[in-house]
């Protein structure tokens, strides 16, 4: 089982197995450290990747952005997507 996820006009399917939970975070909640970006999660930077940036997908990302925040073996990742 996979949660859907779409950026521009594609789809990704993300494997639940690895889902921790899904949160929208608008710019200010962005910080930026060297190249990596990061979400400030509730006190915890978590470093996540940009769909959109990564396939080079093109068009502007939402102005509030979903974040998918994975998690395996005790390490937590965010996947940034246009819609879930």
């Amino acid at each position: 089982m996979g949660l859907q996820v779409q950026v521009g006009d594609g789809y990704f399917v993300i494997p639940l197995s690895i889902v921790e939970e899904c949160v929208e975070i608008f710019a200010k909640d962005k910080e930026a450290d060297r190249d990596q970006q990061l979400v400030n999660l509730r006190g915890e930077l978590v470093p996540y990747i940009n769909l959109r940036r990564w396939f080079e997908i093109e068009g502007e990302s939402p102005a509030i952005e979903q974040i998918v925040i994975t998690g395996v073996d005790g390490r937590r990742v965010g996947i940034a997507v246009d819609h879930v």
